[in-house]
């Protein structure tokens, strides 16, 4: 279902721009999706510190709209004591025994 739903405000939002976004031709186009990134109701933050933005605000985003934290980092970060889930590890160890784990 996160997979779903990632995808498809991907394809969605983000494709239809890419050009504009990458090469900063029309920066006006970050907000709106910071802002309907930030409204999904998760935010799985994987091997990011968060200290670089935009990308750093999507935790303050997802929160101020009842959203839920979750993150997966080598090394803390300045959302930590607000996350609902923290693992201080390596995202691809931890992601691939997540995957292996599952049905």
């Amino acid at each position: 279902m996160i997979g779903d739903t990632t995808r498809e405000f991907i394809e969605r939002s983000v494709l239809p721009h890419r050009e504009e976004l990458e090469f900063h031709k029309k920066v006006e186009l970050g907000k709106p999706l910071l802002k309907e990134a930030g409204e999904a109701g998760l935010l799985l933050v994987v091997g990011s510190s968060l200290e670089v933005y935009p990308v750093a605000s999507l935790p303050e985003e997802t929160m101020a709209t009842g959203g839920v934290l979750a993150i997966v980092n080598r090394g803390g970060t300045q959302f930590d004591a607000r996350a609902a889930v923290v693992v201080d590890a390596g995202a691809g160890e931890t992601l691939s025994a997540r995957a292996a784990a599952l049905p």
